[in-house]
């Protein structure tokens, strides 16, 4: 009896160990995971659909993987390449921008007092102190990113490979985590479902919505002829997630220097431009395209968003809603169960 208890906690001791060496052993693939997570949600019934058409999972399974990488992957890597470049173009150009802002003649209270202001030497110096400082931000991290590129291309393998057996044998692996987790099967039904539907939420109700106002608000600016229509449409969908101002913290100060530049046209076509078209996208599709897909109140969303993003970088907005949807599934259980 003493021996069998012994026996015991060797085994709990053990087990304990090799689930932390196993966890450093993930650790450093816990963002391709989260990624590849992310993905096969989204994409698995196109996936099922596949495998049945060409009744095979394995072969099934890599052709959903090569028309993830094809469709979505290698455009979202060519978009950022592209932002990146007009990024540093964009703070190369800042130091001629500021003159050429000086160089149109005043005929109104607004322009003459912007360009006083600009004409100052102190706010001319400091404009280009900072341009230059951002210059020289981007030249001294070259290394760092170019050293970065083995470890984004290993991140990417690891997604691909883990995308293929979700897709392959998400079944298998879904009754193991049933078998390992001491949790009934109407719970752990409810934790898949709430996983799912925090994913839908975030994709189509967070990044989507945000990647068209984005879009809306750049194609505005390339038409308009204004620096950085890429760099700014990244913006705008960035900030679509700051509630009530968002995307208009952009397109209204810049509605705003097309009128002190005299392009008055441009400047009020603008702003209506992004009160109708912008704006209205959050308001209308937002709803609509989220629907019921998502219980998380937009606050916690809001929170979890960023939180996420400042623990596990740009992944961070997939990864942070769903930790915080496992919270409150497992808060509800436990409400369930024990309160």
């Amino acid at each position: 009896m003493e021996s069998k208890r012994y026996t015991k906690y060797f085994i709990v001791t053990s087990l304990l160990i090799m689930l932390y060496l196993f966890y450093r052993l993930l650790a450093p693939f816990v963002v391709a995971l989260a990624l590849a997570i992310f993905l096969f949600v989204l994409c698995n019934p196109f996936n099922i659909w596949i495998q049945k058409k060409l009744r095979s999972k394995g072969f099934g399974a890599f052709v959903s993987c090569v028309l993830v990488l094809m469709v979505i992957i290698v455009p979202l890597g060519f978009a950022l390449f592209a932002l990146a470049n007009e990024a540093y173009l964009f703070a190369g150009s800042l130091k001629s921008y500021v003159p050429s802002l000086l160089s149109c003649k005043p005929s109104e209270e607004l322009c003459s007092t912007v360009q006083t202001w600009f004409a100052d030497p102190q706010v001319s110096s400091t404009i280009n102190d900072s341009s230059g400082k951002l210059i020289g931000f981007l030249f001294s991290r070259t290394s760092d990113i170019l050293a970065g590129v083995s470890s984004v291309i290993l991140a990417g393998f690891i997604s691909f490979v883990a995308l293929y057996y979700f897709f392959k044998d998400h079944e298998t692996i879904r009754s193991g985590l049933g078998i390992l987790i001491p949790l009934t099967k109407s719970q752990e039904e409810n934790i898949f479902r709430e996983f799912k539907e925090t994913i839908h939420g975030v994709f189509y109700g967070t990044m989507l919505v945000g990647a068209i106002q984005g879009l809306l608000g750049g194609l505005a600016l390339w038409v308009l002829g204004f620096h950085a229509p890429l760099l700014w449409g990244f913006i705008m969908a960035i900030l679509s997630l700051l509630p009530v101002l968002g995307t208009a913290m952009v397109w209204v100060p810049i509605s705003l220097l097309l009128v002190v530049q005299h392009q008055y046209g441009a400047g009020i076509g603008l702003f209506i431009y992004g009160v109708l078209i912008i704006s209205s996208v959050d308001n209308l599709l937002r709803p609509k395209l989220i629907g019921s897909h998502s219980r998380v109140h937009p606050l916690l969303m809001f929170l979890s968003v960023f939180g996420g993003l400042n623990v596990f970088g740009f992944v961070g907005i997939l990864i942070g809603p769903l930790i915080a949807t496992l919270f409150l599934s497992m808060l509800a259980i436990y409400k369930r169960e024990y309160a």
